[in-house]
């Protein structure tokens, strides 16, 4: 008998019914797991038991990938949200904000920092001291204790922001997924190792936010019976090509 080694390489790439196949980038892994439910029934009419007879059968077919790709379209997979791409960069004029001491007020959109940012009162008066009455972050303006500006003070900001990724979390559930994986078998030559996953459905998870090292989050999903592939022998979950 032939001995088959395997170490997988390969890209994955999923279709939300309108995307086509996109890539999801660099995923360290992909497990495929079968949950079994298995009904068993004991031997009632005679001492010391034993098993009368016994059942499986398949409770789930699960996938599990880490990917290291942040992509936000990749985030909205993990938060079974939507993102929507930002580009406009032009001035926004006249953001009302209110004042607190100590506090961040966050902007509306992102602050290109290395853009002139301007902190006034309502109609243009008193204009704020950059660094003295307030700081410039990404996020926001921060106003800090010692700051001229009165607490509940109302203000206008005027800044330049930065094209960015809107992301929505929790917003796309019930959306079904294609999910093709391109492979090689990296112990045998690099050999193919094509898998098709008709129709998963991922679950929410999450990712790390800080960190020391180069981060990966988890994905999570399940494959759905997909009534549309028929025939004698016809997988409705997946199939695959092995090289």
């Amino acid at each position: 008998m032939t001995q088959k080694t395997y170490i997988g390489k390969g890209s994955i790439y999923v279709d939300n019914g309108s995307t086509g196949l996109v890539p999801l980038g660099n995923c360290s892994k992909l497990t495929l797991s079968v949950d079994e439910e298995t009904k068993e029934i004991l031997d009632y009419e005679n001492a010391g038991g034993g098993l009368v007879n016994s059942l499986s059968r398949v409770s789930a077919v699960k996938l599990a990938i880490t990917c290291h790709n942040f992509e936000a379209d990749n985030l909205a997979l993990a938060v079974r949200g939507a993102a929507t791409p930002t580009v406009s960069v032009a001035p926004i004029l006249d953001e009302a904000l209110t004042a607190r001491k100590g506090a961040l007020l966050p902007t509306a959109r992102l602050v290109n920092p290395a853009a002139p940012v301007t902190v006034t009162g309502p109609g243009g008066t008193p204009v704020y001291a950059a660094g003295a009455d307030y700081a410039v972050k990404t996020g926001g303006i921060f106003i800090p204790t010692t700051s001229a500006i009165a607490n509940a003070a109302a203000l206008l900001v005027d800044y330049t922001p930065l094209a960015d990724d809107l992301l929505q979390a929790l917003t796309a559930s019930g959306l079904n997924y294609r999910l093709v994986f391109d492979g090689l078998n990296e112990a045998d030559s690099g050999k193919p190792a094509f898998y098709d996953f008709f129709k998963c459905a991922f679950a929410p998870s999450g990712f790390d936010l800080i960190g020391d090292d180069f981060a990966g989050f988890e994905l999570a999903a399940t494959v759905l019976k997909d009534a549309s592939k028929a025939g004698l022998g016809v997988s409705q979950y997946f199939r695959a090509r092995i090289g």
